[in-house]
């Protein structure tokens, strides 16, 4: 007699295949394609084992601003940058309006950029984040005047668009502008952004703030995609009765985005899994690692809260250590807190880590594969990774303004 076990599991079988589901076994994991043609890729074990087949050197090649810059500072308190096909880099310093382009060694090559009405090319009322926009061409929107300016690796303004401006959105205080910005411009020229609501209502004392992702046509109409989101966040007393938002909540989630070919990829930290989607919004596919969440224990919340207390400033340190004491902590830590697709197409999704402390990031194959981890240095916002290079910025609190370089090792295949 068929035992009962194998009996349920052929008919569940037999069922599913009615449905269009398929199961493929490997190394990693079953890998699913159900009937609504969403594939899922399920990862144990990456395929690397414990070896690290890709090394980012611990010592930055290169370093830009900071206490020890050879040419200039940036105000930006977090400036973002864009690496060019020729290995220039350009970095967009908010404060100043303008984009600062340095060779491959770090030397200043020139300026562009000031602050204006936008009346003429290269003026900015706000400078938002710096994409790429293929191998020799840098963007970025300034969401106040509704402009989209792109520049050659020369600095030279290559196209200069006005787009559809943000609604006007109400509070309880009236009402404001929606905030606009871009994320990533796909490989047939297409840009895709986010809107959200910049008014925060300092009554209360957890925000789960989201957002609106949006595709971009070439006329510079913004089309709605779909809700995501985009940060949970804490706000505290600054201690004169005015709310101060702290940027997230201590183990608080962010949504995270990242571009690659015609689609674009989106995890939202609480599972270890990321959604690859069409630039319409389509679930294309979901990839996963069987792991479950880290818990949030009090050994945690104490080593969280004594580096942020010793690294913030000295006249707001109470002020935080009161908030530490009271804010409820969530139940588990964030699951990936960084994302990004390299030069080669692998996909780096950062699992969350202390300050103060290098980050192991998973690195996923084109279709999703698990192959291992790489360890980053700490306490850096990731902006790019090419073939050989790791380019990113410090990201700590009182800390200086750098944008930082360093070297990629990968293994042969």
């Amino acid at each position: 007699m068929m035992r009962r076990e194998y009996r349920c599991a052929l008919v569940g079988a037999v069922w599913l295949a009615s449905l269009g589901v398929t199961f493929t076994a490997s190394a990693q994991g079953p890998r699913v394609r159900d009937s609504a043609g969403v594939r899922i890729v399920e990862n144990v074990r990456g395929s690397w084992g414990d070896t690290r087949r890709i090394v980012v050197e611990p010592i930055p090649s290169l370093v830009l601003g900071g206490p020890g810059a050879r040419e200039e500072k940036f105000l930006d308190v977090k400036p973002t940058a864009a690496r060019l096909g020729n290995g220039d880099v350009a970095v967009v310093d908010q404060a100043r309006f303008r984009i600062s382009w340095f060779d491959s060694t770090g030397k200043l090559l020139r300026h562009t950029g000031a602050r204006g009405p936008g009346e003429t090319a290269g003026q900015f009322n706000y400078m938002g984040r710096i994409i790429p926009v293929g191998k020799d061409a840098v963007a970025l929107y300034d969401g106040a005047l509704a402009r989209y300016t792109e520049f050659d690796r020369k600095g030279v303004v290559r196209r200069w668009d006005h787009f559809n401006p943000a609604p006007y959105l109400p509070h309880p205080m009236g009402k404001g502008r929606a905030f606009r910005d871009l994320f990533g411009s796909l490989t047939d020229g297409r840009l895709i952004g986010y809107q959200f609501d910049n008014w925060r209502d300092g009554r209360q004392q957890l925000v789960t703030e989201s957002l609106t992702v949006m595709a971009v046509s070439s006329s510079g109409k913004w089309t709605r995609i779909m809700p995501a989101l985009r940060q949970e966040y804490s706000i505290v007393n600054d201690g004169i009765g005015r709310p101060s938002a702290m940027d997230v909540r201590p183990f608080g989630r962010v949504g995270l985005f990242a571009v690659r070919g015609s689609d674009w990829l989106y995890a939202d930290g609480q599972r270890y899994e990321v959604e690859v989607r069409s630039l319409d919004g389509a679930l294309r596919k979901i990839i996963r690692i069987r792991r479950s969440p880290i818990p949030v224990a009090g050994a945690d919340i104490s080593r969280f809260t004594a580096v942020r207390l010793a690294r913030t400033d000295t006249i707001v340190r109470s002020v935080f250590a009161k908030a530490f004491r009271t804010l409820p902590y969530p139940a588990n830590r964030p699951a990936f807190a960084g994302l990004i697709v390299d030069a080669a197409g692998l996909i780096w999704a950062k699992n969350w880590a202390f300050d103060g402390e290098p980050a192991l990031w998973e690195v996923f194959d084109p279709d999703g594969v698990l192959l291992g981890q790489v360890e980053v240095p700490a306490d850096l916002d990731v902006l790019e990774i090419g073939r050989d290079y790791l380019l990113a910025r410090v990201d700590k609190l009182n800390s200086e303004n750098e944008v930082r370089i360093y070297r990629l090792k990968r293994a042969p295949p």
